[in-house]
């Protein structure tokens, strides 16, 4: 059974990772100009194709979850134990003081600058995102492509681990931008076609996809210890929330475009640097025990 989840792991990824590509870029036309004929001019084409993006990998989630047998809350990591908050709640604090601590750092040494704009309402509504992407991202990261293999032997689980991380890194590395012109049926494949350009500057790839492959070996590594999945939705709620709100009190200056800063705060060396600490301590120190049952 473990090499046989190993297995369906090594092939299903980039089998998921091709019918999530096809379906988003298939269904994101029709779906915006349903959206377009009941709220007009309120949401870009590129808002719409990064939801049907998410919802695709949802459901593409469910026939990988009943080919590893992976049916229960407990083997997804979702189960509401005594005490399932404070797992969501710590992880909460460490993002968000995380980005607060590194925000800090970059206003230090000039690479931000304050504009202070940021609003109690803005603020609560990150808290809330952060919480919604956090849930959807670690359903689909860590429990569907990490704790329902957890059973496997420590080096496949470590292959696992890097492999589903640099999954994870290249899903959220790039950004696809306004769509130029109008809609057509084929403007899904014109925004996969953006996204995938920008794999092509060495440089970005490199400032860029290391931080996003460390946070996503971070979370496997809380999620795998923990046994479940709160302590990293608090921490992936927690950045996301971190980094809306220091975007809206601050603004990168020209100091922040090399590597060491990155621009972005799981961007360059220094933020590299914060995550590394973070994955010592999740690995070396104690963290909440969430017990499950297979």
């Amino acid at each position: 059974m473990q090499n046989r989840n190993f297995k369906i792991f090594l092939f299903g990824v980039p089998i998921f990772l091709t019918v999530v590509m096809v379906v988003s870029a298939v269904l994101s036309p029709p779906v915006f100009y349903l959206v377009e004929g009941l709220a007009p001019d309120r949401w870009p084409f590129k808002r719409v194709f990064n939801r049907v993006l998410m919802v695709a990998a949802v459901l593409c989630l469910v026939p990988w979850l009943k080919l590893l047998n992976a049916y229960s809350w407990d083997v997804l990591g979702l189960r509401l134990s005594r005490g399932w908050w404070r797992g969501l709640y710590y992880g909460w604090m460490i993002g968000v003081l995380q980005v607060v601590i590194l925000g800090g750092v970059h206003l230090l040494f000039g690479a931000r600058v304050w504009n202070w704009e940021l609003e109690p309402g803005s603020f609560m509504g990150y808290v809330a995102s952060g919480i919604a992407v956090g849930l959807i991202e670690e359903f689909i990261f860590r429990g569907g492509l990490c704790l329902s293999l957890r059973e496997l032997p420590q080096r496949a689980l470590i292959i696992v681990i890097v492999l589903g991380s640099t999954f994870f890194a290249l899903v959220h590395f790039p950004h696809a931008e306004h769509l130029p012109g109008s809609v057509t049926a084929m403007s899904g494949w014109v925004m996969w076609g953006d996204l995938g350009r920008q794999f092509l500057d060495p440089a970005d790839v490199i400032q860029r996809w290391c931080g996003l492959w460390l946070a996503g070996i971070c979370l496997c590594v809380a999620a795998i210890r923990t046994g479940s999945l709160w302590l990293p939705i608090g921490i992936h709620a927690g950045w996301v929330c971190g980094i809306k709100s220091n975007n809206q009190m601050s603004d990168a200056t020209a100091e922040a475009t090399g590597i060491l800063w990155g621009g972005h705060p799981l961007d360059g060396v220094v933020a590299w640097v914060f995550l590394l600490i973070l994955l010592v301590w999740l690995l070396k120190g104690k963290v909440p025990r969430v017990e499950y049952s297979t």
